[in-house]
C-alpha cells in the first residue's frame, strides 16, 4: 500500500476524510508517530541493510547511507577481508597526524555531517587505492514528507505488507484519542497490538536457523554439517 491508501483508510476509521487537506496532514503526522513506535518495539528482520562505499586514493571521510541508524560490519571486498569498527580515540594514538596510508584496517565512526546528518567515517589508514567497502546496518525510517512528497510511493521497500495494518490502526487510534473518543481509540490500539505481536512471531521465526536445513538432534539440539574444501586421505 501507498500512504495515500493508509492515511484514507486510517482516516475513515476515524470518522474523517482524507479530502481535507488538514485531516490529511495530521494524519500524517500520527502515521509517523505510529510508524515510530512500531520500528522501535524491537529489532525487526525486515530493518537490517547493506550498501557500500568506494574509496579513492587519499580520502580519508566518507558518508554512509542516509538511512543509516546503526553501522553494524564492514568489509574491503576488494581484498576479500572484514574490517575492524573503532574509534578515532584509537587512531588518534597510531597516527595523530593522520598522514599514514595504505591497505584498509579499520573503519572509525566518526560523526553526523553537520550538513546532510548522515554518518560519517573515517577508513584507516588514508585508503591509497579505490577498493569496495560494504557494509550491512540498522536503518530508520524517515518521516513522510509534511508536503506529501512521498503519499504515492509504495510503502513495501520501508514496511512489509504484513505490518501495514498497524500504521492504519496506529494512526486512527491516535487521531481518536485527540478528538475525545477513548474507546474507539482504544479499540483500534488494540487491532493495532494484534498485528504487531504477529509481525513480531514472524519476526522471531526469521532469526531462528530451520531445524530441517540443520538436522535435529536428541534432546532437541541442533548440528550444522558443512562440507569443507579438501580431499580425504
Amino acid at each position: 500500500m501507498t500512504p495515500n491508501k493508509i492515511l484514507d483508510i486510517g482516516l475513515r476509521r476515524a470518522g474523517l476524510t482524507a479530502s481535507s487537506s488538514e485531516f490529511k496532514d495530521n494524519g500524517r503526522e500520527y502515521f509517523n508517530l505510529a510508524a515510530k513506535d512500531i520500528t522501535g518495539r524491537v529489532r525487526w528482520s525486515w530493518m537490517f541493510q547493506d550498501a557500500s562505499i568506494t574509496t579513492s586514493n587519499g580520502t580519508r571521510t566518507y558518508s554512509l547511507a542516509s538511512d543509516v541508524l546503526e553501522p553494524l560490519s564492514f568489509r574491503d571486498e576488494t581484498e576479500d577481508r572484514s574490517l575492524q569498527i573503532s574509534s578515532a580515540l584509537d587512531t588518534d594514538v597510531l597516527d595523530p597526524d593522520e598522514d599514514e596510508s595504505g591497505e584498509a584496517q579499520l573503519v572509525l565512526l566518526k560523526n553526523l555531517n553537520s550538513s546532510t546528518g548522515y554518518w560519517d567515517v573515517d577508513i584507516y589508514p588514508t585508503p591509497d587505492s579505490t577498493n569496495t567497502i560494504s557494509y550491512r546496518y540498522y536503518r530508520f525510517i524517515p518521516d513522510l514528507d509534511a508536503g506529501g512528497a512521498d503519499d504515492a510511493t509504495d510503502l513495501a521497500p520501508k514496511f512489509p505488507a504484513w505490518v501495514q495494518p498497524a500504521l492504519i490502526h496506529g494512526l486512527a487510534g491516535l487521531y481518536l484519542s485527540e478528538l475525545g473518543s477513548i474507546d474507539s481509540a482504544n479499540m483500534e490500539f488494540r487491532l493495532m497490538e494484534s498485528v504487531i505481536d504477529q509481525s513480531l512471531e514472524r519476526n522471531a521465526r526469521a532469526f531462528v536457523p530451520s531445524s530441517r536445513m540443520l538436522g535435529d538432534r536428541d534432546g532437541g539440539g541442533m548440528f550444522a554439517f558443512r562440507v569443507q574444501a579438501g580431499t580425504l586421505a
